[in-house]
């Protein structure tokens, strides 16, 4: 099994939910209430955020950008409840006009989801929210090519923290931009699926979709 050492800045609260995260998918809802303002205190600016969504082949997807940058990509199974998250998160987000910039982030984003396996990600600007910790994991995600996985442990090594798998496991879970930060390239120690931010069914999908086995991890 990974290695369980949770980064000593770690709050108590913080170790509970990470817990929950590398215990599984029946834990995982409970770690998802883990409030926005706790995963990344930098959650929310004063830029103005808009948003829009449109069905995809993995049920929904909402994009949200600041300005010229992607703020948030969400998986869900309809807009209502992915608007109703992002309205938590973001009280002052509104829905996109016809020519905010979120449209054509939208339109890179829901045609990277139809085209083939391994296709290279979309070259967005991304404005994701979050602590130097986790802004390091993130970019790590993005170094992992499509149609290969990696253990939090691994993750852990590679932003050279090897004890903190836990607070790497955590920082997946923080992740509010789907697909552009592949966090569903991160599965356990032995190979098998773990909880994933949008559901394991569709982590399983955008596996199967880039073409790799779950049964085999690096």
């Amino acid at each position: 099994g990974a290695d369980r050492v949770i980064d000593p800045t770690v709050s108590t609260h913080t170790q509970r939910v990470l817990t929950d995260y590398m215990d599984g998918p029946r834990h995982f809802k409970r770690a998802l209430q883990w409030p926005f303002s706790q995963t990344s205190p930098t959650f929310q600016d004063m830029t103005q955020v808009c948003y829009v969504t449109t069905p995809c082949d993995l049920g929904t997807v909402l994009v949200a950008s600041q300005g010229d940058a992607v703020c948030a990509i969400w998986l869900g199974d309809d807009a209502e409840s992915l608007i109703a998250e992002l309205v938590t998160a973001w009280p002052e987000a509104t829905p996109a006009c016809a020519q905010h910039e979120v449209q054509r982030h939208l339109t890179v984003v829901a045609q990277h989801l139809a085209q083939p396996a391994g296709t290279p990600l979309p070259n967005l600007k991304l404005r994701a929210h979050g602590t130097a910790f986790q802004q390091q994991v993130w970019a790590a995600l993005q170094q992992i090519p499509a149609g290969q996985v990696i253990s939090y442990s691994e993750l852990a090594r590679r932003v050279h923290r090897p004890r903190a798998v836990r607070a790497v496991a955590g920082a997946c879970a923080a992740n509010t931009c789907a697909i552009l930060i592949p966090c569903h390239r991160v599965v356990r120690q032995d190979g098998s699926l773990s909880g994933y931010r949008w559901g394991e069914a569709r982590k399983r999908a955008l596996l199967h979709r880039e073409g790799h086995d779950i049964r085999t991890c690096s």
